[in-house]
């Protein structure tokens, strides 16, 4: 994987964890193994699944698209609370970066 030499400056500002999160999900944009934002019937965001998952709820119409950017899916039940993992605020789809 080859870095242009600016990008390469601005991920040597980053800590170590950061850098190779930022890393990590370039490579899986790359590979094609970009996460599926879910969130349940009433639009409580939970954790990101597979593709291949995503492939499966669709097919066995337990969730229905949401949104195509970000790709988003709503599933066609409820999660409780005691389910839900949720993500940072700083994580969710529309939020400015």
């Amino acid at each position: 994987l080859s870095v242009p030499k600016a990008l390469f400056a601005s991920l040597a500002e980053l800590s170590p964890q950061a850098r190779d999160r930022f890393l990590d999900q370039a490579l899986a944009r790359v590979q094609g193994r970009t996460p599926v934002l879910v969130c349940d019937a009433n639009r409580r965001l939970l954790k990101p699944c597979h593709p291949a998952r995503a492939r499966e709820l669709l097919r066995r119409k337990r969730a229905r698209v949401l949104s195509t950017d970000p790709f988003l899916l709503q599933l066609k039940r409820v999660v409780g609370p005691e389910q839900v993992e949720g993500l940072p605020e700083t994580a969710k789809p529309g939020r400015a970066q």
